[in-house]
C-alpha cells in the first residue's frame, strides 16, 4: 500500500502508511521541512481533512487513507486556548490545482470552533464529575452502569426484614 503526498512547489513523494499515525506525520514533516513543534495533517484533493493528529501512538496510518490516493499536507494551527484557529495548505498554489480547497477548510475550522463553543457550554461541570467519580467507588462500577443503563421498575414495598408486605407477592 501507498499513498502520494504533494507539497511545495510541485514537489511529491510516495509514503507507505503501513505505520504509526506519528511515524507517518514525523517522517512528512522532514520531507516537507517543518519544524518538530507543527501539528500536522492530511487532505485528500477535495479538501477532506484525515484528523491523524487526533489518532497519535500506535495507531496505524492506513486505517484512515485510503491506497494510491493523493494527500496533501496541512498545518493545523490553534489559538492560544488550544482550539483548532486555521488550517495552512502546504502546497504552493493549492486553488488553481484543487478549486477551493482553502475556502472548504477554512470552513472547517469555523465549523470546529463552532462545535467546541457548543460543547463547552454543555460540558458537565467539575462537580458532577466529582460526585460520579465517587458515587462509582462507592457502589461500584458494574451497579453504577447497570443503574444507569436499567429502566427504573415500581419495587414492591417491603416489611424492615426484607420480606414483602402482607397481601403482597
Amino acid at each position: 500500500m501507498f499513498i502520494k503526498l504533494k507539497h511545495g512547489a510541485s514537489c511529491q513523494f510516495l509514503v507507505n502508511p503501513n505505520c504509526s499515525t506519528q511515524n507517518l506525520l514525523d517522517f512528512i514533516k522532514v520531507k516537507c521541512k517543518c519544524d518538530n513543534n507543527v501539528i500536522l495533517d492530511l487532505c485528500d484533493e477535495s479538501g477532506n481533512l484525515k484528523f491523524l493528529y487526533e489518532h497519535p501512538g500506535l495507531e496505524c496510518a492506513a486505517s484512515h487513507l485510503q491506497s494510491k490516493e493523493t494527500y496533501i499536507p496541512v498545518v493545523v494551527e490553534k489559538a492560544a486556548d488550544s482550539a483548532v484557529s486555521n488550517f495552512v495548505v502546504l502546497l504552493d498554489d493549492t486553488d488553481t490545482l484543487y478549486e477551493g480547497i482553502s475556502t472548504k477548510l477554512k470552513h472547517r475550522s469555523e465549523i470546529i470552533q463552532k462545535m467546541k463553543v457548543q460543547l463547552e457550554f454543555t460540558a458537565p461541570s467539575k462537580t458532577d464529575v466529582s460526585v460520579f467519580k465517587k458515587m462509582s467507588k462507592v457502589i461500584g462500577q458494574k451497579e453504577m452502569l447497570s443503574a444507569v443503563t436499567q429502566p427504573v421498575t415500581k419495587q414492591p414495598s417491603r416489611s424492615k426484614y426484607g420480606s414483602p408486605k402482607k397481601g403482597q407477592k
